[in-house]
């Protein structure tokens, strides 16, 4: 009788497939009320007047951060770091044509890849999720083998 190992890593790689665009040298704005730390894998936008990242948080807004930009793949940085003020060199995959984890990736405060972005004076709509596919990064989600095996 074989024995099969049922432990779950769950090591879901960000990066499904495909050939990342990537930069090391963007900086992510300071957030003086910043209480959590930025993780690896957490979608992020540009602020058109500064050029810095942020997390991408309010599909409405009107200072550029209503478009995902981004995907931050670097080490976590603390709340404490981005309150102290930006912090600069930080990786980004910021387009190609990649297939990257529906659940490795991280929207913060609630925000959804279905939800409608209404960038001001658009008639143009989209969602979070197909606003990442015009930047040629697109969504997949995986199935875990352990959870259907043996079934």
């Amino acid at each position: 009788m074989a024995v099969q190992d049922a432990s779950n890593n769950d090591n879901t790689p960000l990066v499904l497939s495909g050939s990342p665009l990537s930069t090391d040298d963007e900086t992510i704005a300071q957030d003086a009320t910043r209480t959590d730390p930025l993780v690896y894998g957490t979608i992020m936008a540009k602020v058109l007047a500064t050029g810095f990242l942020t997390p991408h948080i309010d599909v409405l807004a009107e200072d550029g951060t209503a478009l995902p930009y981004g995907i931050y793949v670097g080490e976590e940085i603390t709340a404490a770091a981005l309150v102290a003020g930006d912090v600069v060199d930080c990786p980004a995959i910021i387009g190609g044509n990649i297939t990257v984890s529906r659940d490795a990736i991280t929207l913060e405060a609630g925000a959804l890849t279905d939800q409608i972005i209404a960038e001001a004076n658009s008639p143009i709509r989209y969602t979070v999720e197909e606003a990442l596919r015009l930047r040629g990064i697109f969504l997949e989600g995986v199935i875990d083998a352990d959870e259907y095996e043996n079934t």
